[in-house]
């Protein structure tokens, strides 16, 4: 089946998830704005001082900044308010996930590997959290993040390409309820989905990779394989509390 997806339908896939290496970056931005006098900067002068220090190496800090740093604003761990004072940028939340990197990079130097792991569950029930948080933002309410978690309560196993079929449904007007109905009939008929952005070109697999990065790394979902993933015990428990 040839699917042809509008950029606006699959736009609120958000361009970062929280990886080793986004929370490491965190960290060091973190450790930049303690180093800046207590002043007020706005969004920009962020990037404008990560691009002045060098904060990345050779990396474009302030393209590396929008990449992530829009996702910790969403999920509660900073704010992007027109001026704030650099001390106030990271929330108490996003302080506490600056703790637990620090803490978890001891433990690997230490090659204490159960320290490791109890840590990576913090770390999930704290972007847990922050989803929760997201998901009580107005503004977000349209996000496809949300999607994808309704379609894992009633499905468990979703493969990525249901996904963005979905999408399209959702976007004329299906609710999830006929949306499953209809991926249940197409899989068992053995449909194939084939993606195409308007432009005729074949849509990127970006549009679901970091939705589907984050909701592992939460311990929401695990992959079955490349294209398909399943709900948790853990991800049923924590739906039930947002739905």
């Amino acid at each position: 089946m040839r699917v042809t997806l509008n950029r606006d339908f699959y736009k609120g896939s958000d361009g970062s998830s929280l990886s080793d290496t986004r929370c490491e970056q965190m960290v060091l931005l973190f450790d930049m704005l303690n180093d800046i006098p207590d002043v007020f900067v706005t969004y920009k002068q962020i990037q404008e001082y990560a691009v002045t220090r060098s904060l990345y190496g050779n990396a474009k800090a302030d393209s590396v900044v929008r990449t992530y740093f829009p996702l910790l604003c969403k999920l509660g761990f900073a704010k992007n308010d027109d001026y704030i004072k650099t001390s106030d940028v990271f929330t108490e939340s996003g302080k506490q996930m600056i703790l637990l990197y620090r803490a978890l990079g001891d433990a690997k130097r230490a090659n204490n590997q159960e320290i490791v792991d109890r840590l990576y569950d913090v770390k999930a029930n704290l972007i847990q959290l922050g989803i929760k948080f997201w998901f009580n933002t107005e503004s977000e309410k349209d996000n496809n993040i949300w999607l994808a978690l309704d379609l894992f309560s009633k499905m468990e196993t979703v493969d990525w390409d249901e996904f963005l079929y979905a999408i399209y449904l959702w976007h004329r007007g299906k609710n999830t309820s006929d949306i499953v109905s209809t991926l249940i009939n197409n899989r068992n008929n053995g449909v194939e989905y084939e993606f195409f952005k308007e432009d005729g070109k074949s849509l990127p697999d970006t549009t679901y990779t970091y939705i589907r990065a984050l909701l592992i790394e939460a311990h929401i979902i695990r992959n079955i394989n490349s294209s398909t993933s399943t709900i948790t015990q853990e991800g049923k428990n924590f739906i039930e509390t947002v739905f």
